[in-house]
């Protein structure tokens, strides 16, 4: 039987304005760090992330409208990418409303978003290729790859 792929998957979800929210909320937690001395360090790092993001959403849209078996080879690096990037928001999110709290609190969130944002989030741009490069390529071949 046919495989409706637009189903199996949250990305196209109303033409893709749920994903693209879900974006423009991370960018409005990295805008709202830039200017915090202790996490302005991650806003660099969290724009970038969701920038590459972004751009990786798009491809797997375009893509997936016109050959949604070339999305396939991407999805588990589109998956991390993703991942990463909210789990930085979520961090950077916890870190800015912590410092309502006492000061040892404030500083490990702080230090936890910060190693996170370095760490993990900052190679996240690296990642927008495994997510677009060879998707259109091995759908084209995948009747020969896969002895078909």
């Amino acid at each position: 039987p046919e495989r409706d792929t637009e189903t199996e998957t949250q990305v196209p979800m109303r033409g893709g304005a749920v994903i693209r929210d879900h974006l423009e909320s991370i960018r409005a937690t990295a805008r709202a760090v830039e200017t915090v001395p202790e996490l302005a360090v991650i806003a660099k790092h969290l724009s970038a992330a969701v920038d590459a993001t972004a751009a990786a959403t798009e491809w797997l849209l375009e893509t997936g409208a016109a050959d949604p078996a070339a999305r396939l080879p991407g999805a588990t690096a589109y998956l991390e990418m993703l991942a990463l990037t909210t789990a930085a928001e979520i961090l950077t999110a916890g870190a800015l409303a912590a410092r309502e709290l006492d000061g040892d609190t404030a500083d490990q969130r702080a230090v936890l978003a910060r190693f996170f944002a370095v760490n993990r989030v900052a190679r996240v741009p690296g990642m927008v290729a495994s997510v677009t490069s060879l998707g259109p390529e091995l759908a084209a071949g995948r009747a020969h790859v896969l002895g078909g």
